[in-house]
This record gives C-alpha cells, sequence and structure tokens, in this order.
C-alpha cells in the first residue's frame, strides 16, 4: 500500500538553517514601505480624480482610437511616466540604502 504509515528515522538529519535574526524585521520594514507606497499611490488617484487638471491617465501622446462599434485606448506616455518614477524611487532607495 502506498498510502501507508511513514515515519521520520531516528538517523535522518534536518539539513534547514534557521532564519537569520533580523530577517523578521527587515520583512516587516518591508511590507510597511510597500503598504506606505500603495496608500500614496492611492491618494495620487483620488487627487487626479478630484483635479482634473493633472489628467493623469491620459496624457498627451497616449494612443486613442474611437471607431464606429470599437475603441482602443493605449497609455504609451502614461506607461513612460509611471516607469521613470518608479525607477527613480528605486534609485533614491538604493543610493539611501547603501549609506
Amino acid at each position: 500500500m502506498i498510502c501507508g504509515n511513514f515515519k521520520r528515522s531516528s538517523t535522518a538529519t534536518d539539513n534547514r538553517e534557521p532564519m537569520p535574526s533580523g530577517f523578521g524585521i527587515q520583512l516587516g520594514k518591508l511590507l510597511v514601505v510597500f503598504g506606505a507606497a500603495i496608500i500614496i499611490v492611492g491618494l495620487i488617484l483620488i487627487a487626479g480624480l478630484k483635479f482634473p487638471g493633472l489628467r493623469f491617465g491620459r496624457l498627451p501622446g497616449d494612443i486613442a482610437y474611437k471607431g464606429k462599434s470599437n475603441s482602443f485606448y493605449f497609455p504609451i506616455v502614461t506607461c513612460l511616466a509611471i516607469s521613470a518614477v518608479v525607477t527613480f524611487i528605486f534609485w533614491l532607495v538604493s543610493y539611501f540604502a547603501k549609506r
């Protein structure tokens, strides 16, 4: 029978290494930073709805096509702007983490 009672032999050793002691603290800080980033992005999106002058997602250069029965929208400039901002944020984090 394949699904029998399998017992661990007493000679088997556990090769797993324990987690580093500061791992939990680092993970906690990382989760707090990600949570703060999500809150900031949410506030920016809410502000974009309240202030139409920001036009987040409808920048000049975004591709928009409206036909008779279909439409297509590709926010290429918005993607580039978000990429530049995220790259700058990661650069700042890595710059200050090295100090």
